[in-house]
């Protein structure tokens, strides 16, 4: 059981990592280590944005909040972990082509901005992400490498678990198909059968409403709710060794 949270909280983690924020050019005039400086750039409204992202998972809790410049584009995501009620901020920049190529993370000292690590990201020549990178001080870590087929879809993912450092592989099944079908997961690959496999179900939109172990009743591991303008709401986390029993939830809200 515990190792099974731990993987599911590591993978939210790592899928999290994937997911680009709008484009924004690299803001040189303010003080990226003075936080008013920074907050000044903010927009107190930006309508239709989203605005937090609150993840439970049994007794751990962090809120994602995000804010954007003028432009409407994100500059800033500041998340919050329970029960420690630890800060990192996250300033993003993004290359021409508007895709993310580094975040810069931050904790605060008396006010002040303090440098912790950054995250890198790499690209293939079409403008898929190919490997997320750690970076600290002198030290560089890849943390996920993606692979793709000759038609570009994705096919494999392997990397770290960022909160045990085990090597896990993701293996994406998706034939004649722009979308993923089915999702197997491996400790080590060379061992034959994976750890788990999920099939990943969609609505008439194409939107991902579940994934399941099987076509059983009740066998779903992850739901996803969306709001009346497709927005994904909440996502329910299950865990399946004793029955379905929900163990975890992620909710997200939008600015006005």
């Amino acid at each position: 059981m515990k190792k099974y949270l731990i993987l599911l909280f590591s993978l939210l983690y790592l899928i999290a990592c994937t997911e680009e924020e709008n484009p924004v050019a690299v803001q040189e005039d303010f003080d990226i280590l003075n936080l008013d400086s920074l907050l000044n750039h903010i927009v107190k409204n930006p309508s239709g944005k989203l605005k937090s992202k609150t993840m439970q998972l049994q007794n751990n809790i962090s809120l994602e909040e995000f804010y954007y410049n003028n432009a409407g584009d994100s500059i800033l995501t500041i998340k919050t972990y329970e029960p420690n009620v630890n800060y990192t901020y996250s300033v993003h920049h993004y290359n021409d082509q508007g895709h993310i190529i580094y975040s810069k993370n931050y904790f605060t000292d008396n006010g002040l901005l303090k440098y912790f690590n950054s995250t890198q990201y790499q690209y293939t020549d079409f403008n898929e992400i190919a490997s997320i990178s750690r970076v600290n001080n002198d030290s560089f870590t890849q943390i996920l490498e993606f692979f793709f087929d000759e038609n570009k879809r994705k096919i494999m993912m392997i990397g770290r678990l960022p909160f045990a450092g085990e090597k896990i592989e993701l293996v994406y099944e998706n034939p004649g198909s722009e979308k993923v079908v089915k999702e197997y997961f491996y400790w080590d690959k060379t061992a034959g059968s994976p750890y788990y496999n999920y099939q990943i179900n969609y609505d008439e939109m194409g939107r991902i409403i579940s994934k399941t172990v099987s076509e059983k009743e009740n066998s779903e591991v992850l739901k996803y709710f969306y709001d009346e303008m497709g927005r994904i709401k909440e996502e329910i986390y299950f865990d399946l060794h004793f029955g379905q029993q929900e163990i975890g939830k992620a909710n997200y809200t939008y600015y006005d």
